[in-house]
């Protein structure tokens, strides 16, 4: 059985004008654009195989993850 390293908690910190730090602001960003770039990645591949199927005379209806 493999043990999977468990993820740090992070906690943000808030500066004393009730912004968010420029560090943790600049890691969210960070960590947001890489999810999005993840979530881009996984719906390009589904649309190829859907289009894929349908060019090699697959009649069944598929959903995609986007619909």
């Amino acid at each position: 059985m493999h043990s999977t390293p468990k993820k740090a908690v992070v906690c943000m910190k808030w500066d004393s004008d009730g912004e968010l730090s420029f560090h943790d602001t600049h890691a969210l960003i960070k960590r947001l654009a890489s999810a999005e770039r993840s979530r881009r990645a996984m719906l390009d591949h589904h649309e190829l195989r859907r289009w894929r199927s349908r060019v090699n005379g697959d009649t069944q209806p598929s959903q995609t993850l986007a619909s």
